[in-house]
């Protein structure tokens, strides 16, 4: 008998669930009776590293060196340089793995994990030939002086011609 009356409650309350009109203010969580979902994970800010730049490599007997530098922040301070070898630590820069012949170094930035190579992470190379300068047919000679005309002067100011010395 107890039994019957438990089950036909449950049956009640479970009809009465699904035909309640009210049921969307709990699913809606108007009244904030529902626990709120976990906030999203705080987004880590990306450390602000030094700049290190791979310049060469170069061996001494067995030892084999990487050379670096570190561009500053700031202009007016000047680069620091650095030749380490495999293992070999200085400041904020530690040297863990050289591969020459493939031109990478893997190394410790602040204590943060980089593999630095010569195609990726060196300076753009130095154009071999001079460019050709604007107004002569010659690469990398000055043309020329030619007189100036000054704005306020009705005659053409002297310059100074080349002069060939011979023996």
């Amino acid at each position: 008998m107890k039994l019957g009356i438990i089950l036909s409650l449950i049956a009640v309350v479970a009809e009465a669930a699904a035909t309640n009109p009210y049921a969307f203010i709990s699913q809606r969580n108007i009244f904030h009776l529902n626990p709120l979902p976990p906030p999203p994970p705080a987004e880590v800010p990306k450390p602000d590293l030094p700049v290190i730049k791979l310049s060469g490599f170069f061996k001494v007997g067995s030892v084999t060196r990487a050379l670096f530098f570190s561009v500053p922040k700031d202009k007016k301070e000047r680069p620091t340089y650095y030749s380490l070898c495999e293992g070999q630590g200085q400041g904020i820069l530690k040297v863990l793995k050289i591969n020459a012949a493939a031109g990478a170094v893997q190394i410790l930035n602040s204590g943060a994990a980089a593999t630095l190579t010569l195609k990726d992470d060196s300076l753009k190379p130095v154009s071999e030939q001079p460019k050709q300068m604007a107004g002569t047919g010659q690469r990398g000679r000055q043309p020329f002086p030619q007189p100036q005309v000054h704005r306020n002067l009705p005659f053409v100011l002297p310059t100074r011609s080349p002069q060939i010395l011979t023996r």
